[in-house]
C-alpha cells in the first residue's frame, strides 16, 4: 500500500523557483525540437511539391511526417514532466528547510529537518542537523555549568 502521508498535494510548491528550474531544464530542448519540427515540415513540403511535379507518388511521406510530429509531442511532454519532477525535488526541500529554520529561530531547539527519500539537498539538511545537534550540546553544557554555578553559590554561606 502506498504511503500518502509524504505525498505532495500541489503541482507547484514554490512557483517562482520551480518556474526558473523548469525553464532552465526545458528551454534549449524545446527550442531544438521546435526548430527541427519546422525544418522537417519545410523539407516534407518541398519533397511533396517535387513529387507532384515529377508525378511520383510518395505513400510513406505522410506517415513519416506524422510519426515525427508524434515524436516531437511525446518528447516535449516527457521533457516538461521530467523538469517538473526534478523541480519538486529541489523546491520541496527548499520550502521544508526555510519553514524549519523559521520554526527553529522561533525557539523550537529540538526540531530536526527531514526530507523525503528521493529529494535533493539532503547533504545541506544533514549539515544543518549536525549544526543544530552541536548547538544543542553546547547550550546543554552551558546550562549545566550555570546550574552547577548557582548550586555552589547557594551552598556558600558567609559567616558573620
Amino acid at each position: 500500500m502506498v504511503n500518502n502521508k509524504n505525498r505532495r498535494k500541489n503541482i507547484l510548491v514554490q512557483p517562482e523557483i520551480q518556474k526558473r528550474i523548469i525553464l532552465g531544464f526545458t528551454l534549449v530542448p524545446m527550442l531544438c525540437l521546435g526548430v527541427s519540427s519546422i525544418l522537417v515540415a519545410a523539407f516534407s513540403s518541398f519533397l511533396a511539391e517535387e513529387a507532384l511535379r515529377n508525378e511520383v507518388e510518395l505513400t510513406w511521406l505522410t506517415p513519416l511526417f506524422l510519426s515525427i510530429v508524434a515524436f516531437v509531442l511525446v518528447s516535449s511532454g516527457v521533457t516538461l514532466f521530467q523538469a517538473l519532477k526534478h523541480s519538486h525535488k529541489i523546491a520541496g526541500p527548499t520550502c521544508r528547510i526555510i519553514n524549519s529554520l523559521r520554526e527553529i529561530s522561533g525557539g523550537n531547539r529540538k526540531l530536526r529537518i527531514q526530507l523525503r527519500k528521493d529529494d535533493y539537498l539532503t547533504e545541506i539538511v544533514d549539515e544543518i542537523n549536525l549544526m543544530l545537534d552541536s548547538m544543542e550540546n553546547e547550550l546543554g553544557l552551558k546550562e549545566n555549568a550555570l546550574r552547577e554555578s548557582k548550586a555552589k553559590d547557594e551552598s556558600f554561606e558567609i559567616e558573620v
